[in-house]
Order: structure tokens, then sequence, then C-alpha cells
């Protein structure tokens, strides 16, 4: 009898554990490219973080981590931009939830070969 109750102890520890390494790891992929996003946004593309008025970072399929960040700037409010990571680089996948892009996009990157310019 005693045996089992440690046994029973000892499983939801380690179910406890397990799932606290997984939220760990979750949260920490997020952060992570969304870190990313904004240094690629600074660094490589010059905008400036004023420039930007928000960024979310939520789990999807694809990318390396599974990882899409949504990103609005300040002056195009309505618009979002989604990234992911690629081989550990962050590029530009969608306008909007789609993968085309329309003339009145001010921060679509046209040499991105996942979105397609519309007229």
């Amino acid at each position: 009898m005693k045996s089992k109750f440690i046994v029973i102890v000892f499983v939801l520890l380690i179910l406890i554990g397990g799932g606290l390494f997984l939220k760990f790891q979750y949260d920490h992929s997020l952060q992570e490219i969304q870190q990313k996003t904004m240094e690629y946004l600074v660094k490589d593309k010059n905008y400036k973080e004023s420039d930007i008025k928000k960024v979310e970072s939520v789990h999807t399929k694809g990318g390396d981590m599974g990882v899409l960040v949504k990103v609005t700037f300040v002056d195009e409010p309505e618009t979002e931009y989604s990234y992911q990571s690629y081989n550990g680089k962050i590029i530009q996948i969608e306008v909007n939830g789609e993968r085309k892009a329309y003339p009145k996009s001010k921060h679509v990157e046209t040499n991105n070969s996942m979105i397609k310019q519309m007229k």
C-alpha cells in the first residue's frame, strides 16, 4: 500500500514537472523568435522601435520553432505583417494573413518569395 502511494506521487511529480518544462519551453521559444524579429526589423530593416505599434507571437505550424510573430506598424495600424524564422533567418511571410500584398501595404518586403505583390 505504501509503495503504491509512493509510485502515484512519483508519477504525479513527473507529470507536473514535465508540464512545467514544456510550458517553459513554449514561452521561451515565443520570446526568442519575437526578440529575433525585433532585432531583424531594427538592425536589418532600419526601423525604429517607435515605428512599431504592436508585436505579438503565437505558436503555429512552420518555421524553425513553430512561432509566428505578428507586427503592426504605427503608420499602418490596420495592417498586420507576419514573420517566421526559417533556417535561422527571419522572413516576412504574410500581410493580413495572406501571402499577397497590395500597393497600399507600406512595409511589405517585395524581395520575399513567399509574398506576391498584387497590382
